[in-house]
C-alpha cells in the first residue's frame, strides 16, 4: 500500500478462515485445554468497497466494519501477488466516528 507518509507502518497481515465449521464442537474441544471466550459472538454490520469503484485507493478493497462495542473500523486492504510473500499481505485500520456517513 503506498502512502504518502514514510513514518506510517503497515503491518503484514494473516487471516485463515474455515468454512464450513462446526463451531459448537471446537469450542468444546479449545474449553478441553483450558481456553475460554473473551469475546462474545456477535453480528458485525459491514460494507466493502471495491478497487475497481474506487480507482483513487491504492488497495484491493474497502471496509467499513461495525464492531459493537469495540468501536467502527476503516480498513484498507491489500492482497500478496500470486507470486509474492505471505508478508506482503496488509491491512491499514483506522477507527470512525459514525457507520452510516
Amino acid at each position: 500500500m503506498k502512502t504518502k507518509n514514510k513514518n506510517l507502518a503497515v503491518a503484514a497481515e494473516i487471516e485463515a478462515k474455515f468454512y464450513p465449521v462446526e463451531k459448537y464442537s471446537i469450542r468444546k474441544k479449545i474449553e478441553k485445554h483450558g481456553f475460554k471466550c473473551t469475546y462474545p459472538e456477535r453480528k458485525m454490520r459491514r460494507t466493502v468497497f471495491d478497487h475497481n469503484d474506487n480507482p483513487q485507493v491504492d488497495a484491493h478493497y474497502i471496509r467499513v466494519r461495525d464492531e459493537g462495542d469495540a468501536g467502527i473500523t476503516l480498513s484498507a486492504k491489500v492482497h500478496a501477488s500470486q507470486d509474492g510473500d505471505v508478508s506482503d499481505q496488509k491491512e491499514l485500520v483506522t477507527t470512525v466516528e459514525d457507520y452510516d456517513t
